[in-house]
């Protein structure tokens, strides 16, 4: 407990307090937003340059138009608005992001099943039976590849996040029904997936955060100190998004089934490479259902199982934590339903794309695909382990990510160098600065340009010190770095958030007054 106390409460320092409380006067509110607008307009600019400067005036609509558009005029902006997008991807150069997008036969199926189901609503089985069917092909297969037993449940969701989600609303409603606990907590490392805060605070569940050391390294005996008796679950990674690590499964699990609570796996980055990656390698780190202790998983079919974009898989284990997890009205003034996740709507279309990539691909492609990924991973690494100006990060022990750092000077402004002088796209983390990217069937056949454009970045990136372009997540990056107050970011980070849902930078502005 008092490592959790700590980290926790004694953030609310003296600079939270005055903003949280000068927020609600209107007169400090107002002097609060005036210091803060320099800051304001420089996030703006980088949105900018994210957002809008691409945008055509003529090709804005923001009302519903009073009479039809013709056909051509239709195909034209949707023909705009994907070349604006896929100029950026189609050149392979995105950590992840991207994962099979340039298979034209994968594609063209693809596009054809989900035409085909586009009216369909897996959720409403009488009427589309044959989306159903698929939806259960899919949940069942991927309960399979995970090693589920027939006390594992399986069902889909719209993505990571709603898997997620779900397993811990299961965890509370079973430890509630079955240990008494009213007021329970989950307790997890500063590397898991945001979601797992996101779904706590929704669901009125305590987040204990454990540290990670100074150089990303976990310590699963750790997890004694911030667990207690409202403990309904543990979480590990396989792997976490920011680092690529692949946690202590094992251990964690263990600690797990020994006090009779829940431990949920997060393998929605890497899932459909860790199923795979076995029949390539003869030894691997756990991760499923094998392991003594696990008792759910996440895992994102449309990522390395390539399918489109909008559905993972959760699975439960045993089975009464889906029946917990189920929403059942009889007096609805409907019909009596029943219905196991957050929405209702599963779109026939997504469900008919994935069950096809599924399909097309097959067990022996997959593990082709995830063993050029691996190799290709374990190449990059092995040549950043040769160059002084770089530092692998973290255990580093994923098959499909290489999490960096840069000996003295600026990560961001290595990747600065590496977006506008050779069109590559890292992924940028916090908490410390980093960079990593993420292997795909997108990309891995550029790796030796990588390391080519890597090593010329560097000596740019060292040559210009604090001085570099920044883009607009640079921009956000750039002011996260500088204020330290939680509050405060949160304002910034919110305004990321309502540009995304403007049409034009002006609107954005005004909508943040």
């Amino acid at each position: 407990m008092i490592p959790w106390i700590y980290s926790n409460i004694f953030k609310l320092n003296f600079i939270t307090l005055f903003l949280t409380l000068g927020m609600r006067i209107p007169l400090i509110k107002g002097l609060i937003k005036k210091l803060l607008k320099s800051k304001h307009e420089l996030l703006y600019e980088g949105m900018h340059d994210m957002l809008f400067k691409n945008r055509q005036p003529d090709d804005i609509h923001e009302v519903v138009p009073n009479r039809p558009m013709i056909p051509e005029s239709i195909q034209k902006s949707i023909d705009y608005n994907y070349q604006a997008q896929h100029a950026i991807y189609s050149s392979g150069k995105h950590s992840g992001t991207i994962y099979c997008s340039e298979n034209e036969e994968l594609n063209k199926s693809i596009s054809y099943a989900m035409g085909m189901f586009n009216d369909s609503n897996a959720f409403e089985t009488e009427s589309f039976i044959g989306a159903a069917q698929l939806n259960a092909d899919i949940a069942n297969l991927t309960k399979r590849l995970f090693n589920g037993d027939d006390e594992t449940y399986a069902f889909t969701t719209c993505g990571g996040t709603e898997s997620i989600m779900s397993s811990i609303a299961a965890y509370k409603f079973w430890a509630r029904e079955e240990k008494g606990i009213t007021k329970p907590n989950i307790v997890f490392f500063s590397t898991a997936h945001a979601a797992f805060t996101k779904g706590s605070l929704l669901m009125e569940i305590e987040p204990r955060e454990i540290p990670v050391d100074k150089n990303g390294f976990h310590n699963p005996q750790l997890v004694y100190k911030y667990m207690d008796s409202n403990t309904i679950a543990l979480v590990t990674s396989a792997c976490g998004y920011a680092h690529g690590n692949i946690d202590d499964i094992e251990t964690i699990a263990g600690i797990a089934h020994d006090h009779n609570i829940g431990c949920h796996v997060d393998n929605c980055l890497g899932g459909f490479v860790n199923c795979f990656v076995e029949f390539s390698q003869k030894k691997v780190l756990p991760f499923d259902f094998r392991v003594k202790g696990v008792t759910s998983i996440s895992a994102d079919t449309h990522k390395y199982g390539y399918g489109p974009k909008g559905m993972s898989v959760c699975m439960l284990r045993p089975k009464k934590l889906f029946d917990y997890l189920k929403f059942t009205s009889v007096d609805h003034s409907g019909v009596p339903f029943s219905v196991n996740n957050f929405g209702t709507t599963r779109s026939g279309a997504i469900v008919a794309g994935t069950w096809t990539a599924l399909m097309k691909t097959g067990l022996r492609s997959y593990a082709d695909k995830v063993k050029k990924v691996n190799e290709t991973t374990l190449r990059i690494r092995e040549e950043m382990k040769k160059c002084p100006d770089l530092k692998l990060y973290g255990p580093n022990n994923c098959y499909n990510m290489v999490c960096f750092d840069t000996v003295n000077f600026n990560p961001i402004g290595l990747s600065s160098k590496m977006k506008y002088e050779k069109g590559w796209h890292l992924s940028e983390v916090q908490h410390p600065p980093l960079c990593h990217i993420l292997i795909t069937d997108a990309n891995l056949d550029k790796s030796d340009g990588f390391l080519e454009d890597l090593k010329d970045c560097i000596e740019l990136a060292k040559k210009a010190g604090k001085k570099y372009k920044v883009s607009g997540y640079q921009a956000l990056y750039g002011v996260t770095t500088k204020i330290k107050d939680a509050s405060i970011l949160e304002k910034f980070i919110e305004i990321v958030l309502d540009c995304s849902f403007s049409t034009t930078l002006e609107r954005a502005k005004i909508d943040d007054e």
